[in-house]
């Protein structure tokens, strides 16, 4: 039996429903990317007016690399926490987050709601070239609870975020006591900035 056939067409209004949870989702990630942010200004040892002066916002998972490398810089470890782990969490669920909140939504001619998705690519099949979505888009199907569950899972990463912060932050304090800040003006870079006297010249025979 041949499969019906569903059209799709724009709303500009979703049910109500959904607008409230993707307004949960927007909030949801401003926080955790707040919590993000934090993280980092407190490891450069900024406080935020400097932070949002010269730290520009990339990716969460991006400042999930940052913060790693920051740390391998102070000779910190943390176990609380599994760096990596929240890495490749908070990569999916910001292609989510963004999915929802950029995309435009659709109803279905069976009453489904969906979501315009024009993130990668169509799989190559035989004979058929790979396709990007943006040529031909795909209606990904959306049940409220999918919205609600995605709000849960990014609120649990903000969770991990500030939990990886105060032992951080613990270790940080430890180790700065145990190694303060010397001027970089000492040592061998004074020795590579301050250019040398030259020796006199040497007397020619006549």
């Amino acid at each position: 039996m041949a499969q019906k056939r569903i059209e799709f067409w724009v709303i500009e209004n979703p049910p109500t429903g959904y607008i409230l949870a993707i307004g949960e989702i927007v909030t949801a990630w401003a926080i955790q990317e707040w919590e993000l942010k934090r993280l980092v200004y407190m490891v450069l040892g900024i406080d935020d007016k400097r932070g949002r002066t010269s730290v520009r916002s990339p990716r969460a998972s991006e400042m999930i690399q940052m913060i790693r490398e920051l740390l391998q810089i102070e000779g910190v470890t943390i176990d609380s926490v599994d760096l990596n782990e929240l890495e490749s969490a908070l990569g999916q669920l910001e292609s989510h987050r963004n999915l929802f909140a950029h995309s435009i939504w659709l109803e279905g001619s069976d009453g489904s709601i969906a979501v315009q998705n024009l993130q990668g690519a169509w799989p190559a099949e035989k004979g058929w070239p790979k396709v990007k979505k943006r040529i031909y888009p795909e209606w990904t199907i959306v049940q409220e609870g999918d919205c609600l569950k995605l709000v849960h899972q990014i609120r649990k990463t903000t969770r991990y975020t500030r939990i990886a912060y105060q032992q951080i932050e613990e270790q940080l304090l430890a180790w700065r006591r145990k190694h303060p800040l010397q001027s970089v003006c000492e040592g061998s870079l004074d020795h590579q900035l301050v250019p040398h006297e030259r020796p006199p010249p040497t007397s020619r025979a006549k």
